[in-house]
């Protein structure tokens, strides 16, 4: 039961082998794990040597402000990418803004949820299914729309349905029903002879 230390100029615990507990420190005397870092921001850096295009990139996780990050330095440009940030609040996905892709991958989809990093468009592989509110201050583009419930409300403005062809309305009830602030002001229906409009 021997604890092993090496001292740097200015840290006295630069590699500390906690002997009784069995855990490596770098700059702290008690490491809280097998292998601990302590430092302002300390960052643990990897190179593959066999297979890094260039040997002096590196893959980084750096500690920070309640959180830390997955990083990528690019030697050839002396830049550090923040590729994912982990925090208290929330995680985030390219951090630092970049024209950088984002891709989840299933069973069977290699896509199954994309996020373009050049121009920010979501798309999925497969069908898209959402529990709650859906927002798209953009609009939505599909290529078939299918409503799985009783009401299409728009909040304020108009609503502009542009077909390129004939606009289908199949109601099995027979009528359509037009109203006015929750007011019935009259129908369109088939009296199985004629079709018939009233108010």
């Amino acid at each position: 039961d021997a604890d092993f230390r090496v001292e740097s100029d200015t840290n006295t615990h630069m590699l500390f082998v906690d002997g009784t507990n069995n855990k490596i420190g770098v700059g702290t005397s008690s490491p809280a794990s097998l292998m601990h870092l302590s430092d302002t921001a300390p960052v643990l850096s990897f190179t593959d040597t066999n297979s890094f295009t260039d040997v002096n990139d590196r893959f980084i996780v750096r500690a920070a402000s309640n959180g830390g990050y997955i990083q990528w330095y690019d030697d050839s440009a002396s830049a550090t990418r923040s590729l994912m940030g982990f925090f208290d609040s929330e995680v985030v996905v390219n951090d630092d803004g970049n024209d950088r892709d984002f891709r989840v991958e299933s069973d069977n989809l290699t896509s199954a949820l994309f996020v373009n990093g050049a121009d920010g468009v979501v798309t999925t592989g497969a069908a898209f299914t959402a529990t709650g509110v859906v927002t798209a201050n953009a609009g939505v583009v599909v290529d078939n729309f299918t409503l799985d419930g009783t009401t299409l409300a728009l909040s304020s403005g108009d609503f502009t349905l542009d077909v390129a062809g004939d606009i289908i309305l199949d109601a099995d009830g027979g009528d359509l029903k037009f109203h006015d602030g929750g007011t019935h002001i009259g129908s369109i229906y088939n009296d199985s002879t004629n079709l018939a409009i009233y108010s």
